[in-house]
């Protein structure tokens, strides 16, 4: 999601919209990762799942704008604190 969300708002790819169900590879996961994962990492996951789904959602086609790169930043950053959590769930010291 994060990299189609990107393409779009720069400018790579085709059509003015990202299409109808971009997102529904990602949610598939999402809903997978919701069984298995911890309550906590279920709930960092939707948060990044949701901070993309807007990143996406809000881009307008190689626009990539002061909102783009914010949007991106709140992506960036829900992802940092699933993967940390993910980590520490799963007793992987800090690099």
């Amino acid at each position: 999601m994060a990299l189609q969300a990107y393409d779009h708002g720069i400018g790579l790819t085709d059509g003015a919209e990202l299409p109808f169900d971009w997102e529904l590879p990602t949610f598939s996961k999402l809903q997978h990762l919701q069984v298995y994962a911890t309550g906590a990492i279920a709930e960092l996951a939707s948060a990044a799942y949701d901070a993309a789904w807007q990143w996406g959602h809000n881009a307008a086609h190689g626009i990539d704008d002061h909102d783009f790169y914010e949007r991106q930043a709140q992506y960036d950053q829900a992802q940092e604190e699933l993967l940390a959590a993910i980590r520490h769930a799963l007793s992987i010291p800090d690099a």
